[in-house]
């Protein structure tokens, strides 16, 4: 059940306190109480021209778009374009792609580690198909000189 259903099934009229509802329907007061903020009247007036511009060329880019919005008079940071502009994407149903959070990223498994050598089980070089010798080279300690 998603949260909107819950908080619509919890009633002011009823007879258990708002406070348990929210206990018995595993939602925090805090949502049930919570009103979006609306976008401002310049965001909903950029989003009108980024829309208008959005239709008539898909392929503009944030800072295009942005270059477009200073020539009009609008001073538009990066950040509130590239959202502003994932929002009108999302209503015209442009599917949007969006980075995923940093604690996403931790989340996915690190890639496996590669061998120094790719060697098969039988001593043979997987590339080449040969066979690999390796040389190590030790000092071995004297009392006037070091052998290599």
């Amino acid at each position: 059940m998603s949260v909107g259903q819950r908080c619509g099934m919890v009633s002011k009229e009823e007879r258990l306190s708002i406070r348990r509802q929210c206990v018995l329907l595993g939602l925090c007061r805090a949502t049930f109480y919570y009103t979006p903020a609306s976008e401002s009247d310049e965001n909903l007036k950029i989003m009108e021209l980024l829309d208008s511009q959005y239709t008539e060329t898909p392929f503009y880019g944030y800072r295009r778009l942005m270059a477009l919005l200073k020539a009009k008079g609008h001073d538009v940071s990066a950040n509130r374009l590239r959202r502003l502009m994932c929002m009108v994407q999302r209503e015209a149903g442009v599917r949007v792609r969006e980075p995923l959070p940093y604690f996403r990223l931790l989340q996915q498994p690190p890639p496996a580690p590669k061998p120094w050598l790719p060697v098969s089980r039988d001593g043979l070089h997987e590339e080449t198909g040969g066979m690999i010798s390796v040389i190590g080279i030790m000092d071995i300690p004297d009392k006037d000189t070091f052998f290599h």
